[in-house]
């Protein structure tokens, strides 16, 4: 190796090596943490993380995840049920609202109003869509910031918690209500010896949410808020280890239940038809019945059934000129120098020889419309009569040749 070549070499060398020490004197290795989505239990369970907060503060806390699980609720124990719980229909929907008044407490989020809610509307509840052009000056409060602060009874401060805006609750004799900005967002009423708590929204207690501003906090006084009740009632002291349970993914209406609620009658009515319908096209048991022989239908038949088609599809007129040409051929025969003789002569010939009208001899000799049912019969009738009075002529001349 020549010594130009080891200066270049040594030259690369220390330019990589410069190089090397600029990056590690200008970077730092850093952690990022990257939000990967849930996973697991957690992405099937969105109350995983609430359950899991409410055993904390000392209080068991159980999933349901299907409708019989509801039927046998314990006694003073709280139930969640978040939207969608229309599959919480006729005499399930019952026995909770029983359970309620027999000492349970219910926390429910409403149905969007334009949706029907029965568990809601039981407990006399209404709900209204809030409309904001009556709030256009506030609009940019509104979307600067997108949660509301309320306190609850047994909280010692308020809230930050993100809640629907687009509706807003209403009832009598409520035993608390937290007013929003724009509308009532939670409602809490007693009924019987239980209670029951309805939210417009609970969102914010779901896994991806209920780490963010006093989601945690807001849920824990929600559910404790039935121990404030009972002091409020002078009842005694609050049941300690109540559970909470979770109703995880209500689900879809099927339309089975929806049939069987709505629609029973309709149903038993149209089963009754189709047993009265299958019992009558069903073949009974027996022995074979010969078939009918069928009788060979005249030519007449045939031709009567054609004109009554073509009548009733419109095309009169081409009877007609169909019969007016058959007449006129039989005249031709009957009458050998009618073809070569001019429309007077024809209408002569026709007037002299079959004793009809001139008219009627036009009538024979132009085309004619078939609109009317009574120009078409008389014109029917003008061809016939032109038919039995040559018949007449010819037996006649016939009789004179013998």
């Amino acid at each position: 190796m020549s010594l130009r070549e080891t200066l270049i070499m040594a030259l690369v060398i220390v330019i990589g090596l410069s190089g090397v020490v600029w990056f590690l004197a200008t970077h730092e290795q850093v952690t990022e943490q990257a939000w990967t989505g849930l996973r697991g239990e957690a992405k099937r369970n969105p109350w995983l993380a609430a359950q899991r907060l409410v055993r904390r503060f000392g209080q068991p806390a159980t999933e349901l995840r299907s409708l019989p699980e509801l039927r046998n609720l314990p006694p003073r124990a709280t139930l969640i049920v978040p939207e969608s719980h229309h599959t919480i229909n006729g005499h399930l929907r019952d026995e909770i609202i029983d359970w309620v008044r027999s000492g349970g407490y219910l926390i429910v989020e409403a149905e969007y109003p334009r949706q029907k809610d029965p568990l809601v509307e039981a407990f006399g509840v209404d709900r209204y869509t809030i409309e904001f052009d009556e709030y256009e000056d506030d609009l940019d409060v509104f979307e600067e910031s997108n949660f509301e602060k309320i306190r609850l009874p047994n909280a010692t401060t308020p809230a930050a918690i993100e809640l629907e805006r687009f509706m807003s609750l209403d009832a009598k004799d409520v035993w608390f209500r937290a007013d929003g900005t724009y509308g009532t967002y939670l409602l809490v009423k007693r009924s019987g010896r239980g209670a029951v708590t309805i939210v417009n929204d609970l969102n914010y207690a779901h896994n991806d949410g209920i780490g963010s501003l006093d989601h945690a906090q807001f849920l824990v006084d929600l559910v404790q808020l039935r121990e404030e009740l009972i002091r409020d009632e002078g009842i005694g002291p609050a049941p300690q280890d109540t559970p909470v349970m979770f109703f995880n993914r209500p689900g879809k209406l099927s339309l089975a239940s929806w049939l069987g609620e709505h629609a029973w009658a309709p149903l038993a009515g149209g089963a009754a038809a189709l047993i009265l319908w299958l019992w009558r096209v069903i073949p009974r048991f027996g022995p074979i019945m010969p078939d009918a022989d069928r009788k060979r239908r005249r030519l007449l038949d045939h031709l009567r059934a054609s004109g009554r088609f073509l009548w009733s599809n419109g095309h009169a007129t081409r009877l007609v000129e169909a019969s007016r040409e058959a007449c006129l051929r039989q005249i031709a025969r009957s009458l050998p120098h009618f073809l070569s003789a001019t429309e007077e002569a024809r209408i002569e010939q026709l007037v002299h020889t079959l004793g009809i009208t001139q008219e009627q001899a036009q009538r024979i000799l132009q085309p004619q419309e078939g609109g009317k049912m009574i120009h078409f019969w008389q014109t029917i009738r003008l061809y016939q009569r032109v038919y039995s009075r040559l018949a007449i002529r010819s037996a006649a001349s016939g009789t004179k040749s013998a």
